[in-house]
């Protein structure tokens, strides 16, 4: 159905004496354009020109993550119809990717249990790419009401740790003080097997918070547990 929009384009979008050949170059121009119904029409034109083109291709790719919902919309049909195979997979794939992060956006803002905890686990697929995402994990693995939520979030976190770094400590520390074993347990394994959190950091982060007793007691607790001496650890800093 949407494949045979591009017909209604009217004949005037093309420029006066332009060759069926040196369309790609003038859609390309057009999905470019700052004005959405020039984007919009040759999004439309593109699903029906049946002339692929690097430039055009390129310019449709682009087009997927328009602002305009009709322009991404018509862009995919147009992909679909000149892309190589190749192509098509890559759009497939950010469709799944699309959706996945959509359904963990809105999960983890869910009043259901289950469809908070499904969320948190799923990020973990996405967070290398969408690091908006890990202040949010962060957060619910320290906050969220529910230990199981918590657990999941945590453990997302610890397979996140190699990129995310040393930013993960202080969510790392306030689980060693959970009320929840589980959660406990897994922020000791978290610190003992994810070695960008190196000791260095984690001292400088206890020092952060020497005011705090439950945050440098969980502190002292990992220091211990990794078989350092934690005054002659907290007195070089």
């Amino acid at each position: 159905e949407m494949a045979g929009l591009g017909r209604s384009v009217p004949p005037a979008f093309f420029r006066s004496g332009v060759e069926r050949e040196d369309f790609p170059v003038h859609l390309a121009r057009g999905l470019e354009s700052d004005d959405p119904l020039r984007r919009r029409e040759s999004a439309h034109a593109a699903a029906n020109l049946g002339i692929g083109s690097t430039i055009l291709l390129d310019a449709l790719n682009g087009a997927l993550a328009d602002s305009d919902v009709e322009t991404r919309g018509l862009a995919e049909v147009a992909v679909v119809t000149l892309g190589s195979p190749a192509e098509i997979q890559a759009l497939k794939r950010r469709k799944k990717e699309e959706e996945r992060s959509r359904r963990v956006r809105e999960g983890i803002n869910s009043p259901d249990v289950a469809t908070r905890i499904a969320a948190a686990g799923e990020a973990a697929s996405i967070l290398r790419t969408e690091r908006d995402l890990a202040v949010v994990i962060r957060r619910m693995a320290r906050e969220d009401p529910d230990p199981n939520v918590r657990l999941t979030s945590l453990a997302t976190l610890e397979v996140c740790a190699g990129y995310l770094g040393t930013d993960v400590l202080p969510d790392l520390l306030a689980s060693f003080s959970d009320e929840s074993e589980d959660v406990r347990f897994t922020a000791a394994r978290m610190f003992g097997r994810a070695r960008s959190l190196s000791v260095h950091a984690l001292v400088r982060a206890a020092s952060d918070h020497l005011g705090e007793k439950p945050f440098l007691e969980a502190a002292t607790r990992a220091l211990e547990g990794a078989g350092h001496g934690v005054a002659d650890s907290l007195a070089r800093v």
